[in-house]
């Protein structure tokens, strides 16, 4: 499948296009207002097998075909249209070839930071969906601390899957460390209330369907009982639009 972005003043006119460009059988999958609200950005995709020359294209694209080669490779990805509008417009902004551009793009709308290593005493709270990895994160975060020796407390407030609390108990055991639970923010705040400055904490959670607004809040109520950062744990492995 081939997918391409056009951008036009109006609907009728970016049709034009992609029937000019893509011929009848082009299927529209995607429309969105164009740059500052103006005009149209329409993505199309037609059934055609990628040829060696596509690909070369795509390589040797500059500056001036930044928009249509991120749309197509953005909707082929699955972005989500609101953030791939965002994408588009911030690594117009940032110029360049279009690889280049889009990593300007990516730079601009978000911030890459590696958690401190153990001489740092962190205090974050672990969220994701079901099965992205936080307990076994959560045991990993722990281990550095272990491993360089310095204090360091485990909590979980995953006492709703079967097993949450046991895995992270046993992954705990191998460090000569406990877990302390907490099913609430009010239990969360009593077991982290004599806890030193200079101790790190890590605490695993629940995973949340981020659609549900009611397990958003309780979620919420976690983070500001702990006084703790929220990292988001995502799998490398999993699709974009999850």
């Amino acid at each position: 499948m081939r997918l391409r972005t056009f951008s036009a003043p109006t609907m009728s006119t970016a049709m034009r296009e992609v029937r000019a460009a893509l011929g009848a059988d082009a299927v529209i999958v995607a429309t969105q207002r164009g740059r500052g609200g103006r005009g149209v950005r329409v993505t199309a995709a037609v059934e055609a097998e990628d040829r060696p020359e596509d690909l070369a294209e795509l390589e040797r694209a500059d500056a001036g075909s930044v928009e249509p080669v991120l749309g197509a490779s953005l909707a082929f990805h699955g972005t989500p249209l609101q953030l791939a509008g965002r994408l588009i417009d911030a690594a117009l902004v940032h110029g360049g070839a279009p690889a280049l551009a889009l990593a300007g793009g990516l730079e601009r709308l978000f911030g890459f930071k590696p958690l401190p290593g153990p001489r740092t005493a962190i205090r974050v709270l672990l969220v994701g969906s079901p099965g992205v990895g936080k307990t076994v994160s959560a045991a990993k975060l722990a281990a550095r601390y272990a491993r360089a020796r310095r204090p360091f407390r485990l909590v979980t407030t995953d006492g709703f899957r079967a097993g949450g609390v046991d895995q992270l108990a046993a992954l705990a055991r191998v460090m000569d460390h406990e877990v302390a639970t907490a099913d609430g923010p009010e239990a969360l705040r009593r077991a982290l209330a004599d806890v030193a400055p200079d101790v790190a904490v890590i605490i695993d959670t629940a995973g949340v369907n981020p659609f549900q607004i009611r397990a958003m809040s309780d979620l919420a109520e976690l983070v500001e009982a702990a006084k703790a950062e929220a990292v988001l744990t995502v799998a490398a492995g999993g699709d974009v639009e999850e």
